[in-house]
């Protein structure tokens, strides 16, 4: 296993610590079949299906002068989960601080990132505030309910 997919793994473990930690999120892990996601996160506790997907990115290499992560994405890999109807995000890990950070993707078209905003710490409060969001999406957004008859 080489450096990148190391520090790529650890990275996924603290975020799934980190979601975890509040009990109120169910992250499943979806592998590398599924290139531009790599959680689908239930919300726990309704009987409405509320989710979200995640794409984390970890570094070893901290921050910059501004007070980034040193993580860059190209607008390509936003836009590849930009176009998921559903609340995205993408998180960036500090391998050597155990930080997590969350930045929403939720339109198309956006720019890359050339460091990652650190100003959402995925803390307890923000962790609340995320799943206050989801709930909001879900509750707002207007589906057909299909009374369509499958012919399996």
């Amino acid at each position: 296993m080489n450096d990148v997919n190391t520090i790529g793994e650890i990275g996924e473990k603290i975020f799934n610590l980190k979601i975890t930690k509040s009990y109120k999120f169910l992250p499943v892990q979806l592998g590398e079949k599924y290139p531009n996601v790599d959680f689908f996160v239930e919300l726990i506790g309704h009987s409405h299906p509320y989710y979200f997907l995640v794409q984390v990115k970890a570094t070893k290499l901290g921050l910059n002068k501004n007070k980034k992560l040193k993580i860059s994405i190209p607008k390509s890999k936003i836009n590849s989960l930009a176009i998921y109807s559903c609340p995205t995000y993408l998180i960036g890990v500090d391998t050597n601080t155990d930080f997590a950070y969350i930045y929403p993707v939720n339109k198309i078209p956006r720019k890359g990132l050339s460091s990652f905003p650190t100003n959402k710490l995925l803390d307890m409060k923000t962790l609340d505030n995320l799943y206050n969001d989801v709930i909001i999406f879900w509750d707002n957004i207007k589906i057909q309910k299909s009374k369509h008859k499958h012919r399996l």
